[in-house]
């Protein structure tokens, strides 16, 4: 299996953990781990397109403005971002538990059948929510419009899969390789 897939089943394998579980402690390992995977799953997509025939660091910097450019003309990529400056911050401090009803909330995993357990009932916090404003933290980071549109006071699980189905499957990102046959 390619290093690409093996991170994206490792990202699947969190996001389910997360769902299946009832105790905080090991939702907020399981979301702390899904973060991880989300942000190399980003990387990688930021710098899979190095042109060639630019030095490196030019190269690098076009191709990872090509990303930025393709992740903020659609939301799921603006989730994807918004999501990406949180990381490495405290997961305590990023999400709350809301009084949801599942299945009356009509949200995107709701749409593809997926079932949430305990995790349904975690929301990102809005900044004003946060004891430390991303604001303050990040004062000019461009992805804070994208954070405070798609991502606080929405719901945790469906905001990791549309990050997740933007960064693996969006039709304005070039295709995954296919995987290795075994």
């Amino acid at each position: 299996m390619s290093l690409i897939h093996e991170v994206i089943e490792d990202l699947d394998a969190a996001i389910d953990r997360l769902t299946s579980t009832f105790e905080p402690r090991q939702q907020r390992r399981a979301l702390r781990e899904a973060l991880g995977h989300l942000y190399s799953l980003r990387a990688w997509r930021e710098t899979e397109q190095v042109p060639t025939g630019l030095p490196q660091e030019q190269a690098i910097k076009q191709a990872k403005s090509l990303y930025r450019s393709a992740a903020k003309g659609v939301a799921d990529g603006r989730a994807a971002e918004g999501i990406a400056l949180i990381r490495g911050s405290l997961v305590h401090d990023l999400v709350m538990a809301a009084d949801l009803q599942p299945h009356s909330r009509g949200g995107y995993g709701a749409h593809y059948g997926v079932t949430y357990g305990a995790s349904a009932h975690l929301v990102w916090r809005r900044q004003q929510e946060m004891p430390v404003p991303l604001s303050s933290t990040y004062p000019t980071d461009r992805r804070l419009g994208d954070y405070d549109s798609e991502v606080g006071g929405r719901e945790v699980i469906d905001t990791l899969l549309r990050a997740r189905d933007f960064l693996v499957k969006s039709p304005v990102l070039p295709s995954l390789p296919p995987p290795p046959v075994p």
